[in-house]
């Protein structure tokens, strides 16, 4: 039995256009379910301060920007606490331990600040 590999590979083709066509309603369902409910907070992406930039080369805290000489940080989440204030959890574990020390050293650290964009102090 011959094989015909013109046939092959546009069946090759169209699976993989089939799945590309997937992901991306995939990602447009999301996105509009994202945008359907009600958005209280009225975010926005704004560029980040010129007076923050510096935390991205020196590992400090600033408005914006939450870093540490001493540890790599990883997902923040923030909330308004009852308390009036803005209480952020993030990962973090110690560079000393190298940018894989994620994996088994990391630890959930908790800071607080009266604004949202902070600045943020350890608790």
């Amino acid at each position: 039995m011959a094989i015909n590999m013109e046939n092959c590979r546009m069946n090759t083709m169209t699976r993989h256009f089939t799945m590309i066509l997937v992901m991306m309603t995939t990602v447009l369902l999301f996105a509009a379910q994202s945008y359907a409910g009600k958005d209280d907070l009225r975010l926005e992406v704004l560029p980040l301060p010129a007076a923050s930039r510096a935390s991205l080369t020196d590992n400090t805290s600033r408005a914006y920007i939450t870093a540490d000489p001493n540890w790599y940080t990883w997902c923040p989440s923030v909330i308004r606490g009852d308390d009036g204030k803005y209480h952020m959890f993030h990962s973090r574990w110690a560079r000393k331990t190298t940018f894989s020390g994620w994996l088994l050293l990391s630890e959930v650290a908790h800071a607080v600040a009266v604004r949202p964009e902070g600045p943020y102090s350890l608790r």
